[in-house]
């Protein structure tokens, strides 16, 4: 992939990056508070879903970061 490739790549785009994280947080939180009736439980799964909403959104951010590093050095022989 060129650098141009990568530009137009939905995860150039923070905020596409902190959604993703936002989601899978938000699904977590919503079958702790469906599916769980023990507190220590529910803050547990709630504690869980910060963690990945940080995580994930952080790992993306690496992960997207490299592969604008490896384009900018690929001299496509």
């Amino acid at each position: 992939m060129t650098e141009n490739d990568l530009s137009g790549h939905p995860l150039a785009d923070r905020r596409v990056r902190g959604l993703l994280g936002l989601s899978s947080g938000s699904t977590i939180v919503i079958v702790a508070v469906l599916f769980f009736e023990d507190p220590v439980v529910q803050a547990a799964m709630l504690g869980f879903a910060v963690l990945d909403l940080i995580v994930t959104t952080y790992i993306l951010g690496l992960l997207f970061e490299r592969a604008e590093t490896e384009a900018a050095g690929w001299s496509g022989d």
